[in-house]
């Protein structure tokens, strides 16, 4: 195995303060896209929901986690649950 093939071999080029700079702005502004964590459970409630019912109409199971276990289900059985309900 040659020098640059090695698994913990360093990176060739070193990444430049500017570039980390830029990746912690990335990350603020991502972060400051979601105002609470209410707003990101909707969100991802919803994805589940779209999920499920895409699953629902092409006639697929969806696996749940019951009783300490995953288990499989029809699709039109699932509900996702809210933290609310």
């Amino acid at each position: 195995m040659n020098e640059a093939n090695k698994p913990d071999s360093e990176p060739s080029t070193p990444v430049s303060q500017s570039t980390e700079e830029s990746r912690l702005h990335d990350r603020e502004t991502i972060a400051d896209r979601f105002v609470s964590d209410d707003e990101v459970d909707k969100v991802v409630t919803n994805a589940v929901r779209n999920a499920i019912r895409e699953h629902a109409r092409k006639g697929h199971e969806v696996v749940v986690w019951e009783d300490g276990r995953p288990v499989w289900k029809p699709a039109p059985d699932v509900e996702p649950k809210s933290e609310t309900a």
